[in-house]
């Protein structure tokens, strides 16, 4: 076009001004002078597609008549960069560019652009020709096109399944020689067994090679147009040795394209025919071989658990198999011929499926979905495919669909991900609560390594040494009540606590309570107030770990009310129920806090002025104690600075007779003890270093031994009474070494105690089976070997204690 509108001109430098060619081509043009750029000439197309007249001449108006220009990229482009301002500038033609171009009325189109120059007789450039084409309409296609192909590709997992339970045989050829891909057990039914994989179409089924197929094949991949056969004649073999079968099929050639729309394969689908043409031979009437499909179809369906059925093109149903109408809760009668919305379909859902049918019918491709609906089996969630039905002349004739229930699947990626969020909130709940043991471990170090520092400064102060002692004390103290928290939390995690019942008073449970309390209150500057029943009240309990029930609900009222507090224990009965109250004026709990309050490891989140010391397992603790107590335990708040109440109840005891307490063993004191050898064994020799100076303090004779050879060589020359036997040491462990000593001639009458830092009911197993006559978890104090001097006692009047230390 711009060839001939420089031919036109070429004849005069300034004739082509008044040309009128260009108001009779069929597209938008425009002409600017060289080298000026003003427009000289334009085309009522080009006020079409400007959307606006532009003033010949102008300076304003030079290269280009639009109201505003943009690069594809959408940002703007200057009058004087324009195409048209290029090609005058180089002479050089520009084909096929793309720009946006802005109406006055903020509307936009996408232009071609192809301009070239206007010469005249002498060759000089005296202008330049711009022919536009709206392409607005091209480009959403192509962008529509792209997103379908990209849809087609993520739907192609989802068919793979269908692929397989398909009832139609199918096959995938890819590449232009028709390579198998895969092929399904219908396809094999039809054709034998025979190896199809990687072999083209020609090698695994020679016999087609002169039916037409293969023409068929290459003609579909040529061309990217699918083929629908019906009826269509093969003949085909069921094994090598076989004579040719006639066999009748459906079929239909599917391309298959990459993402960029190239056909890379055939996707090959149909049904055998063959037996329905066989029948149709003996039959004379039409009308009975199709009832007889429908019947042979039907039974077929009928045994399939998933949903299937028909919709003509005006969306009504033409068949629905049982398991469909059995959700439906009715006969084919009543649903034959009816929509979604005549069959009680709520509207959006109705709507919902309208609008995909609609898609199938214009776009000729399935559309998929997953959709909750309420039927007879109560709501359910269902993933469902509609597919067009094409009839042998290409047209689609009606849309088939199947829908399978998902629920179970769903429910089950649903759990998956509550799974996996409670084990995320586990790791972050575990994270922190290393981070918190490792702090408080760290707390009560720092007080204990100046107090030895004190301890060498001031040797010569005893009133500052025996602070310091205390200090001291009190701060190991601290650090066993946090390990023996730790071993309550194992117990707890593999159900091994053990209660010790026995018949107990609620004076004698409250005061030992008290006892363990006072301390922590009185530093506070608590007030505690106690109301006890005037009668005394006893229970089928456990005295030591009832105790700590109590002693965990007064310590954390402690902890989380300001200096000066007060806190209330109050407890009353209720026929054969005990009530027991702890409440504060503290800081109380939030709401969010209290679902989760007897949670381990459970925090309630506080200002840095009230945050307190603790794991979190205290609360957690008393839940489980409380609960082995066949009791309960409830938490409640009015809000934060509001105080907080927890409230035990546990059955009472009824009847003095109910249980009877326990016989005592007569108690003996360390002071009536003879002097004993004793054999410290430990590889940790400050440890063992420590002991030995503690025994001999008490008067008794001790040797120490740092691995088990050593000990065995010294049971033989010192004869000990009693064997303190660390259970970790390199060279001979400690099970080891007593099993050793208990083979040797004196080995049976020595007293061996396991000493070590584990603490479970296995690791005491262990050490009896080793052979040891107790087990003592460190670190093991000065009551712990006055324990164990009169259980040795005992033992000589064949009394054998295995106890658990509790420190």
């Amino acid at each position: 076009m711009t060839n001939a509108v420089s031919s036109a001109v070429s004849s005069s430098a300034m004739g082509w001004l008044d040309t009128k060619l260009i108001d009779l081509m069929p597209a938008a043009v425009y002409v600017c002078a060289a080298p000026s750029g003003l427009i000289v000439r334009y085309n009522q197309r080009a006020v079409e597609l400007w959307g606006r007249a532009p003033q010949t001449g102008e300076t304003g108006e030079r290269f280009c008549g639009a109201h505003r220009l943009f690069w594809m990229d959408g940002t703007p482009l200057p009058r004087s960069d324009a195409p048209m301002a290029q090609v005058l500038a180089s002479g050089e033609p520009v084909c096929d560019q793309e720009v946006i171009v802005e109406r006055p009325d903020g509307s936009r189109i996408v232009a071609l652009v192809n301009i070239d120059v206007i010469r005249d007789e002498h060759h000089n450039i005296i202008g330049a020709v711009n022919v536009l084409k709206d392409i607005t309409e091209r480009k959403r296609m192509e962008e529509e096109s792209r997103r379908l192909i990209d849809k087609l590709r993520q739907e192609r997992e989802r068919l793979r399944e269908a692929f397989e339970r398909s009832p139609a045989f199918m096959a995938v050829l890819r590449g232009p020689d028709h390579v198998f891909e895969s092929v399904n057990q219908r396809y094999c039914e039809l054709l034998g067994d025979r190896a199809f994989v990687g072999k083209t179409v020609r090698e695994a089924v020679p016999e087609i090679e002169d039916q037409g197929y293969l023409n068929i094949l290459d003609h579909v991949f040529q061309t990217g147009e699918p083929f629908v056969g019906s009826d269509m004649r093969v003949m085909l073999r069921k094994a090598p040795q076989q004579e040719l079968e006639e066999r009748y099929i459906e079929l239909i050639y599917e391309p298959l394209r990459s993402p960029s729309g190239k056909v890379t394969g055939i996707l090959v689908h149909g049904v055998d025919l063959s037996e329905r043409k066989k029948a149709q031979t003996q039959l004379a009437h039409i009308r009975q071989e199709s009832e007889r499909q429908r019947r042979l179809y039907e039974t077929v369906l009928a045994t399939i658990p998933d949903f299937v059925y028909v919709f003509d093109l005006d969306f009504r149903f033409t068949y629905a198999n049982d398991a469909l109408l059995k959700m439906w809760g009715k006969t084919w009668a009543e649903s034959a011929g009816k929509n979604c919305l005549e069959l009680g379909y709520p509207a959006w859902h109705a709507a919902k499926h309208d609008r995909e049918l609609t898609e199938v019918l214009t776009t000729g491709r399935p559309v998929q979905d997953e959709v909750p609906f309420i039927g007879t089996h109560g709501l359910r969630i269902y993933d469902y495919i509609f597919v067009p039905v094409f009839g042998a002349n290409g047209e689609i004739e009606a849309i088939a669909g199947t829908t399978r229930d998902v629920t179970e699947r769903k429910q089950m990626e649903q759990e998956l991900q509550r799974r996996a969020e409670e084990l995320a909130e586990a790791d972050r709940k575990k994270d922190e609560f290393i981070a918190l043991l490792a702090h408080e471990l760290r707390n009560p170090l720092a007080p204990v390594r100046n107090g030895l520092r004190i301890l060498e400064l001031a040797e010569n102060d005893p009133q500052t040494m025996a602070q310091v002692r205390s200090m001291m004390e009190r701060q190991l103290t601290h650090m066993v009540r946090l390990i023996d928290d730790l071993l309550d939390v194992s117990r707890m995690n593999r159900n091994k606590l053990h209660l010790q019942k026995g018949r107990v008073s609620l004076e004698e449970v409250i005061n030992n309570a008290v006892e363990a309390t006072r301390p922590a209150i009185e530093a506070a500057g608590h007030s505690l107030t106690l109301s006890l029943p005037e009668k005394p009240i006893f229970l089928d309990a456990d005295l030591t770990r009832l105790a700590q029930v109590f002693s965990n609900l007064l310590s954390n009222s402690a902890k989380y009310t300001k200096p000066g507090g007060k806190i209330w224990l109050i407890a009353e009965r209720h026929e054969n129920q005990l009530t027991v109250e702890v409440r504060d004026n503290g800081i109380g709990i939030p709401a969010a806090s209290l679902p989760n309050i007897f949670d381990m490891f459970s925090q309630v989140p506080s200002d840095s002025e009230h945050c307190m010391d603790g794991l979190g397992i205290g609360l957690a603790l008393v839940k489980v104690l409380v609960d082995m107590h066949q009791g309960s335990v409830s938490a409640s708040s009015d809000g934060p600075d509001k105080g907080s109440t927890f409230c035990v109840t546990l059955p009472i005891l009824n009847t003095v007779a109910d249980l009877q307490p326990e016989p005592r063993v007569k108690d003996i004191h360390a002071s009536d003890q003879p002097k004993r050898r004793i054999l410290i064994v430990d590889d940790n020799r400050d440890a063992c270093d420590s002991m030995a100076m503690l025994l001999n303090l008490l008067g008794h004779d001790v040797r120490i031994a740092h691995d088990g050879f050593e000990a065995l060589a010294s049971v033989e020359a010192f004869a000990p009474h009693i064997v303190l036997m660390d259970v970790g040491m390199p060279n001979l462990n400690g099970y080891d070494a007593t099993r050793l000593i208990r083979e040797q001639a004196n080995g049976k009458a020595i007293t061996i105690v396991a000493v070590t830092g584990w603490g479970q009911e296995g690791d005491r197993t262990q050490s009896r089976a080793a052979g040891c006559d107790g087990h003592l978890v460190k670190p093991v104090n000065l009551k712990d070997i006055e324990d164990l001097l009169c259980d040795l006692k005992l033992r000589e009047e064949k009394i054998q204690v295995f106890g658990e230390t509790t420190l």
